[in-house]
Protein backbone atom coordinates (compact mmCIF):
# COMPACT_ATOMS: atom_id res chain seq x y z
CA UNK A 1 0.00 0.00 0.00
CA UNK A 2 1.38 3.05 -0.63
CA UNK A 3 2.11 5.36 2.05
CA UNK A 4 1.86 9.36 2.44
CA UNK A 5 5.45 9.95 0.67
CA UNK A 6 4.15 7.64 -2.54
CA UNK A 7 4.57 9.88 -5.67
CA UNK A 8 1.07 8.40 -6.71
CA UNK A 9 -0.95 10.28 -3.93
CA UNK A 10 -0.92 13.43 -4.74
CA UNK A 11 -2.47 12.50 -8.44
CA UNK A 12 -4.99 10.50 -6.99
CA UNK A 13 -5.82 12.88 -4.58
CA UNK A 14 -6.06 15.67 -7.26
CA UNK A 15 -8.39 13.62 -9.14
CA UNK A 16 -10.70 13.39 -6.62
CA UNK A 17 -11.14 16.87 -6.24
CA UNK A 18 -11.57 17.37 -10.06
CA UNK A 19 -13.88 14.94 -10.39
CA UNK A 20 -15.66 16.57 -8.12
CA UNK A 21 -15.39 19.75 -9.04
CA UNK A 22 -16.60 18.74 -12.61
CA UNK A 23 -19.80 17.13 -11.25
CA UNK A 24 -20.65 20.30 -8.92
CA UNK A 25 -20.29 22.17 -12.03
CA UNK A 26 -22.64 19.51 -14.37
CA UNK A 27 -25.42 19.91 -11.39
CA UNK A 28 -25.31 23.32 -11.05
CA UNK A 29 -25.97 23.62 -14.78
CA UNK A 30 -29.13 21.22 -14.03
CA UNK A 31 -30.59 23.44 -11.26
CA UNK A 32 -29.08 22.04 -8.12
CA UNK A 33 -26.90 24.42 -5.30
CA UNK A 34 -23.69 22.18 -5.28
CA UNK A 35 -20.26 22.77 -3.07
CA UNK A 36 -17.24 20.52 -3.10
CA UNK A 37 -15.70 20.26 1.22
CA UNK A 38 -12.78 18.22 1.57
CA UNK A 39 -13.93 16.22 4.68
CA UNK A 40 -17.35 15.18 6.34
CA UNK A 41 -16.79 17.33 9.22
CA UNK A 42 -16.29 20.45 6.93
CA UNK A 43 -19.38 19.44 5.38
CA UNK A 44 -21.44 19.56 8.75
CA UNK A 45 -19.98 22.71 9.32
CA UNK A 46 -21.50 24.17 6.01
CA UNK A 47 -24.92 22.68 6.71
CA UNK A 48 -24.63 24.30 10.33
CA UNK A 49 -23.12 27.48 9.85
CA UNK A 50 -24.57 28.47 6.65
CA UNK A 51 -26.56 26.48 4.94
CA UNK A 52 -29.11 25.69 7.84
CA UNK A 53 -29.46 29.16 8.58
CA UNK A 54 -30.18 30.18 5.54
CA UNK A 55 -32.84 27.89 4.63
CA UNK A 56 -34.61 29.61 7.52
CA UNK A 57 -35.74 26.21 8.43
CA UNK A 58 -37.78 25.44 11.48
CA UNK A 59 -38.41 21.79 10.96
CA UNK A 60 -35.92 19.44 10.38
CA UNK A 61 -36.37 16.20 8.93
CA UNK A 62 -33.83 13.71 7.71
CA UNK A 63 -33.31 9.98 5.33
CA UNK A 64 -31.63 6.72 6.68
CA UNK A 65 -28.63 8.10 5.60
CA UNK A 66 -25.10 6.70 7.62
CA UNK A 67 -23.47 9.92 5.89
CA UNK A 68 -25.64 12.17 7.79
CA UNK A 69 -25.60 10.52 10.83
CA UNK A 70 -21.53 10.13 10.98
CA UNK A 71 -21.59 13.69 10.35
CA UNK A 72 -22.96 14.40 13.84
CA UNK A 73 -25.55 16.49 11.99
CA UNK A 74 -28.93 14.81 13.30
CA UNK A 75 -27.31 15.53 17.56
CA UNK A 76 -26.54 18.81 16.39
CA UNK A 77 -29.83 19.65 14.76
CA UNK A 78 -31.52 18.25 18.59
CA UNK A 79 -29.56 20.43 20.67
CA UNK A 80 -31.11 23.24 19.12
CA UNK A 81 -33.67 25.04 20.89
CA UNK A 82 -35.12 26.75 17.47
CA UNK A 83 -35.36 23.85 15.41
CA UNK A 84 -37.87 21.33 15.56
CA UNK A 85 -36.28 17.64 14.37
CA UNK A 86 -38.95 15.01 13.35
CA UNK A 87 -36.99 12.10 14.16
CA UNK A 88 -39.04 9.03 11.97
CA UNK A 89 -36.80 6.73 12.82
CA UNK A 90 -37.77 6.60 17.00
CA UNK A 91 -39.05 2.96 16.90
CA UNK A 92 -40.46 3.83 20.43
CA UNK A 93 -43.92 4.86 19.62
CA UNK A 94 -44.75 1.81 17.13
CA UNK A 95 -44.54 1.39 12.79
CA UNK A 96 -47.70 2.98 12.42
CA UNK A 97 -46.54 6.10 14.40
CA UNK A 98 -43.83 6.14 12.69
CA UNK A 99 -45.28 6.24 9.71
CA UNK A 100 -47.61 8.98 9.93
CA UNK A 101 -44.84 10.95 11.34
CA UNK A 102 -42.67 9.78 7.72
CA UNK A 103 -46.03 11.66 5.91
CA UNK A 104 -46.14 14.62 8.22
CA UNK A 105 -42.02 15.07 7.30
CA UNK A 106 -42.72 15.11 3.89
CA UNK A 107 -43.73 18.80 4.98
CA UNK A 108 -41.09 20.12 6.76
CA UNK A 109 -38.87 23.16 6.36
CA UNK A 110 -35.34 20.99 5.33
CA UNK A 111 -34.56 17.47 5.00
CA UNK A 112 -31.41 15.86 5.22
CA UNK A 113 -30.12 12.61 3.64
CA UNK A 114 -27.76 11.34 0.82
CA UNK A 115 -27.81 9.50 -2.51
CA UNK A 116 -27.26 5.65 -3.44
CA UNK A 117 -25.28 6.90 -6.26
CA UNK A 118 -24.36 9.42 -8.41
CA UNK A 119 -23.59 9.48 -12.42
CA UNK A 120 -21.10 11.37 -14.34
CA UNK A 121 -23.82 13.29 -15.99
CA UNK A 122 -25.49 14.71 -12.44
CA UNK A 123 -28.26 11.90 -12.58
CA UNK A 124 -29.10 11.50 -8.64
CA UNK A 125 -29.93 7.56 -7.97
CA UNK A 126 -31.94 6.65 -4.69
CA UNK A 127 -33.06 3.46 -3.60
CA UNK A 128 -35.93 3.37 -0.86
CA UNK A 129 -37.61 0.83 0.96
CA UNK A 130 -41.01 2.58 2.12
CA UNK A 131 -40.32 5.15 -0.69
CA UNK A 132 -40.26 8.27 2.34
CA UNK A 133 -36.70 9.39 1.40
CA UNK A 134 -37.48 9.19 -2.01
CA UNK A 135 -40.43 10.89 -1.99
CA UNK A 136 -39.00 13.69 -0.21
CA UNK A 137 -36.14 14.14 -2.19
CA UNK A 138 -38.32 14.53 -5.02
CA UNK A 139 -41.36 16.67 -4.17
CA UNK A 140 -42.72 17.89 -0.53
CA UNK A 141 -39.63 19.33 1.71
CA UNK A 142 -39.08 23.14 0.88
CA UNK A 143 -35.10 22.54 0.91
CA UNK A 144 -33.23 19.23 0.66
CA UNK A 145 -29.75 18.97 1.47
CA UNK A 146 -27.90 15.89 -0.13
CA UNK A 147 -24.69 14.84 1.80
CA UNK A 148 -22.61 12.66 -0.94
CA UNK A 149 -18.90 10.96 -0.61
CA UNK A 150 -16.85 10.55 -3.51
CA UNK A 151 -17.38 7.00 -3.21
CA UNK A 152 -20.60 6.97 -4.76
CA UNK A 153 -19.65 9.19 -7.77
CA UNK A 154 -19.82 6.87 -10.95
CA UNK A 155 -19.16 7.06 -14.49
CA UNK A 156 -22.84 5.58 -15.77
CA UNK A 157 -26.22 4.04 -14.82
CA UNK A 158 -25.11 1.17 -15.64
CA UNK A 159 -22.51 1.45 -13.27
CA UNK A 160 -24.50 3.23 -10.30
CA UNK A 161 -26.99 0.52 -10.47
CA UNK A 162 -24.19 -2.15 -10.03
CA UNK A 163 -22.68 0.03 -7.27
CA UNK A 164 -26.60 -0.36 -5.24
CA UNK A 165 -26.61 -4.28 -6.01
CA UNK A 166 -22.98 -5.04 -4.54
CA UNK A 167 -21.94 -2.54 -2.15
CA UNK A 168 -25.54 -0.24 -0.95
CA UNK A 169 -28.29 -3.06 -0.78
CA UNK A 170 -25.83 -5.56 1.10
CA UNK A 171 -24.29 -3.36 3.30
CA UNK A 172 -27.06 -1.89 4.55
CA UNK A 173 -28.64 -5.43 4.55
CA UNK A 174 -26.24 -6.15 7.28
CA UNK A 175 -26.47 -2.81 8.86
CA UNK A 176 -30.09 -3.00 9.40
CA UNK A 177 -29.95 -7.20 10.10
CA UNK A 178 -32.35 -7.77 7.15
CA UNK A 179 -33.28 -11.66 6.49
CA UNK A 180 -31.82 -10.80 2.73
CA UNK A 181 -29.89 -12.67 0.12
CA UNK A 182 -27.76 -9.72 -0.27
CA UNK A 183 -27.11 -9.06 3.09
CA UNK A 184 -25.56 -13.14 3.68
CA UNK A 185 -23.66 -13.10 -0.35
CA UNK A 186 -22.46 -9.31 -0.42
CA UNK A 187 -24.39 -8.67 -4.11
CA UNK A 188 -28.12 -8.14 -5.06
CA UNK A 189 -30.22 -11.35 -5.75
CA UNK A 190 -33.19 -9.77 -7.04
CA UNK A 191 -35.41 -11.37 -3.96
CA UNK A 192 -38.75 -11.78 -3.16
CA UNK A 193 -37.95 -11.67 0.63
CA UNK A 194 -40.40 -9.72 2.11
CA UNK A 195 -37.56 -7.86 4.42
CA UNK A 196 -36.20 -6.18 0.64
CA UNK A 197 -35.24 -2.58 1.03
CA UNK A 198 -35.27 -2.32 -2.85
CA UNK A 199 -38.61 -1.10 -3.26
CA UNK A 200 -38.46 1.94 -5.45
CA UNK A 201 -35.90 3.24 -7.24
CA UNK A 202 -35.89 7.12 -8.16
CA UNK A 203 -33.84 8.86 -10.64
CA UNK A 204 -33.38 12.66 -10.38
CA UNK A 205 -31.96 14.69 -13.90
CA UNK A 206 -33.19 18.33 -12.98
CA UNK A 207 -33.78 20.43 -9.66
CA UNK A 208 -36.97 22.28 -10.10
CA UNK A 209 -37.64 24.82 -8.92
CA UNK A 210 -34.26 25.83 -8.87
CA UNK A 211 -31.98 25.14 -5.92
CA UNK A 212 -34.02 23.36 -3.96
CA UNK A 213 -31.73 20.47 -3.71
CA UNK A 214 -28.23 21.40 -2.31
CA UNK A 215 -26.14 18.54 -2.77
CA UNK A 216 -22.41 18.84 -0.88
CA UNK A 217 -19.67 16.82 -2.65
CA UNK A 218 -17.36 15.54 0.02
CA UNK A 219 -13.54 14.24 -0.80
CA UNK A 220 -14.18 11.57 1.77
CA UNK A 221 -15.18 7.96 1.48
CA UNK A 222 -18.55 8.36 3.62
CA UNK A 223 -21.61 6.13 4.00
CA UNK A 224 -22.45 3.11 1.88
Amino acid sequence: MPNSASPFVAPRETLHVLHLEKLAETLQKHGFEASVTPTLADAAKLVLDKLLPESGAKTVSFGGSMTVREAGLLEALKARADITVMDTFDMSAGLEAVLELRRQALLCDLYLCSVNAVTRDGTLMLVDGFGNRTAAVQYGPRKVILLVGRNKLCTTLESGFERVRSIAAPANGLRLNRKTPCAETGYCMDCKSPDRMCATWTLTMRCFPQKRIHVVLIDEEVGF
